[in-house]
């Protein structure tokens, strides 16, 4: 696995900093041991390997599940996922190990998906100012849009996908819906959310509070604190998240 980052320099495009922050992330990832070691990512807060290893296995769990294209035996790899996430984030490393994991071509967009999206691209993760209006421009290929607030995402017709509900300090999406323009969202596998009211306590469904999260996936050299996200939504009585 030592050999991992080198390989990736093969498959990555983008800026040379990005890159070379994705590639020691990778090294210091592989280099962690089981002692509390912390993975330290530039502008971000400390992650457990523990926390990236459980968003990348939940990242590959998504992918494989709502896996759209057909592999073409011409191409050297089954499946091609363009990363347009922030240069330096966790989400980065995630994805890109999840990829790599799964054997696929991984291709940073650091300057926008809009030049790097191809024929060739099965899988395409970016915020959601980055999904595109027009049905033939989305193309056969499956779109995970990141947000953080509101998340009233709407695909065009035909256009599969989902939107995820990404907080700092959570290595991946803490919750996920469909791209329907509703705004609702569950928890993932291993993630807590919770909403509370003003004095710390769970509100019933169909009132408003505020978006707690925590969980496996989170920062901390333990984890399993709840934190405020600034969010506010409420529950449905069938078990939705959705914002205020």
């Amino acid at each position: 696995m030592l050999d991992t980052p080198r390989a990736a320099a093969d498959w990555c495009t983008g800026a040379d900093t990005p890159l070379d922050a994705l590639l020691s992330a990778l090294e210091q990832l592989v280099a962690a041991d089981a002692t509390g070691t912390l993975l330290e990512l530039p502008g971000a807060p400390s992650f457990r390997p523990a926390a990236v290893a459980a968003a990348v296995a939940d990242r590959r769990g998504v992918a494989a599940s709502r896996d759209t294209a057909r592999p073409d035996p011409a191409r050297s790899t089954a499946q091609c996922r363009v990363i347009g996430v922030e240069p330096g984030a966790v989400r980065v490393l995630v994805e890109t190990l999840a990829g790599l994991a799964d054997g696929a071509l991984v291709e940073l967009a650091v300057d926008g998906v809009t030049a790097v999206v191809s024929e060739r691209t099965t899988h395409v993760v970016a915020p959601a100012d980055a999904l595109p209006t027009d049905p033939a421009e989305a193309g056969n290929r499956r779109w995970d849009v990141l947000g953080d607030k509101g998340l009233r995402v709407t695909a065009p017709r035909g256009v599969l996908g989902m939107v995820g509900y990404v907080v700092p300090g959570y290595a991946g999406s803490a919750a996920r819906g469909p791209l329907d323009g509703s705004g609702r969202v569950r928890p993932v596998p291993g993630a807590r959310v919770l909403v509370l009211d003003a004095a710390g306590a769970p509100v019933p469904p169909g009132v408003t509070g505020q978006v707690w999260v925590g969980g496996v996936a989170q920062a901390g050299p333990e984890g399993g604190e709840l934190l405020p996200t600034g969010d506010r939504a409420h529950w449905t009585t069938d078990g939705w998240l959705k914002f205020a």
